[in-house]
Formats: C-alpha cells, structure tokens, sequence
C-alpha cells in the first residue's frame, strides 16, 4: 500500500543540535545581562571557542569555525587553549576589536615556548557562531527532506486479537470486502 508524502516541516527533527548553554546557565545569563556590561557580559558568557555538535543522518558531526586559518602559523587548525603554566595563563587565541561599532576578531596570541622555525603570525580571524551554523545546518537539511504521513487509522474494533497489526506492516492479516463494478 502506498504512504502519502509531505516535505518536512522545521519542527521535525531532521537534525539534532545539543545546545552549549544548560538551562541554569541560560536563567543565569537572563539575571545578569541588565546587570553587567556589554564588556563584562561577554566576557563571562562567551562560548566562541567550544565546538557544537549535532546530529545528523544518525552520525554525531562537531563544527568550530573559530581558530586561526593561517596555514604558515604555529596555531593553524589548533583549539583554544589556556596556558596554565604561563604566568597570567595566556590563551591561544584572543578576542579583539577594534573600538567601538566594529566587528570583533579572533587574534593568535605570540607563543610562550621555544620553535625557533615556528611561530605565531599575529593573524586575525572574523568570529563566527558555531550554534548559528548548526541551526543553518538544521534548516537546508530539512528544506529537502520527506517525510511519511501518518494519518491516524482505526483498522480493529477495540477487543480484536491483532490490535497492532496494520496493512502498511502485516497485508496478510487483511481481507477486503467487496469491490466496486470497477474493481476498486
């Protein structure tokens, strides 16, 4: 028996995000952002450098787009990493902008260890939302997916044996009756 189709809709869950932000981290950053400033907000909320994973076609995939894209630079590739042993526990990358209504970059910080062949070249990266990505992700994954319409069908009278049988799964168990002049 032929199913109907229908294209899927964004509440169906093509693709799974697992949010960065806990539910008491979100009730926290709501108490915080009349409180705080712009500055200090950010800086105590910012998630820029943890990768967002999410699923789809059931493999778990992880995406971070911010680190530095300079193939000739000692942090190429490399995730955000504090420094412990460093005093003032320095971080790979830092945050920057430069004055007031422009937009941020992400600035490779000097190394604080011995490669005299490598080394950092200062460069600069334009920060991007990996959850924003994700969500992109979500939404063109869905745009073309189709999905089984489901209809809600009463096959058995509420004492019958086969109660779970239906025709899409169990054709055997079902008997038609009567036909049509046309055979229908």
């Amino acid at each position: 028996m032929a199913r109907l189709k229908r294209l899927a809709m964004p509440s169906d869950d093509a693709v799974e995000i697992f949010e960065p932000v806990s539910s008491d981290e979100l009730l926290d950053r709501h108490l915080d952002y009349p409180i705080l400033s712009p500055r200090r907000f950010a800086k105590k909320y910012n998630k820029l450098f943890e990768p967002v994973e999410f699923v789809f076609n059931g493999k778990v995939h992880k995406i971070q787009f911010n680190h530095c894209v300079n193939p000739y630079c000692l942090w190429f590739g490399q995730p955000q990493m504090r420094f412990e042993h460093i005093k003032n526990k320095p971080s790979r990358y830092k945050l920057s902008s430069n004055g007031r209504n422009r937009t941020s970059s992400i600035v490779c910080n000097p190394s604080h260890d011995d490669h005299p062949e490598e080394k950092p070249h200062n460069c600069t990266v334009t920060p991007i939302s990996n959850c924003e990505v994700a969500e992109e992700i979500k939404r063109l994954a869905t745009m073309d997916i189709v999905k089984d319409i489901e209809p809600d069908y009463v096959f058995h009278n509420e004492d019958c044996v086969n109660g779970d049988f239906t025709p899409f799964t169990h054709q055997k168990h079902f008997y038609r009756r009567g036909t049509s002049s046309g055979g229908s």
